[in-house]
């Protein structure tokens, strides 16, 4: 049975993560932009109101804030993503048991499929990102 949304709700800031250049190389983030990423943190809020629910990422970089992202969705319904970087990408969100999954099954316009499956850790979610056969995972902290 899925977690409620609600459990997702709040404030999250990354915490660690692993087999980040090989995630962002299999899914076409240029190299230029690899160690930039890699330095960066980001803050996730997560709100469910009626069953729509915002997901709003903001990026800060050496200590000062950019760009907030943010992304309305419903469960089961397909939306046009915005990736961050001026793209955007189809997506459907799913419950895969208590697990919050994004499949995006045309990542790059040749068919590749990403997925990243959220699941709570009591304070933490683990998000298993995968692009083909390469997977990276990233922890958040609930602030």
């Amino acid at each position: 049975m899925p977690v409620a949304v609600a459990m997702f709700s709040g404030k999250w800031k990354y915490g660690s993560g692993d087999n980040h250049e090989a995630f962002m190389s299999a899914i076409g983030v240029p190299k230029e932009l690899h160690q930039f990423a890699s330095e960066t943190v980001f803050y996730i809020e997560c709100r469910e109101e009626g069953g729509v629910i915002t997901w709003a990422t903001t990026p800060e970089y050496l200590g000062a804030k950019h760009g907030t992202v943010t992304n309305v969705f419903r469960i089961g319904e397909e939306i046009e993503e915005d990736t961050g970087d001026g793209k955007k990408k189809k997506c459907v969100y799913t419950w895969d048991g208590d697990k919050l999954v994004s499949t995006y099954p045309d990542w790059d316009g040749k068919g590749l499929k990403v997925t990243m499956s959220r699941a709570l850790e009591g304070d933490s979610t683990s998000t298993v990102m995968s692009a083909g056969d390469v997977t990276c995972t990233v922890v958040y902290l609930r602030c």
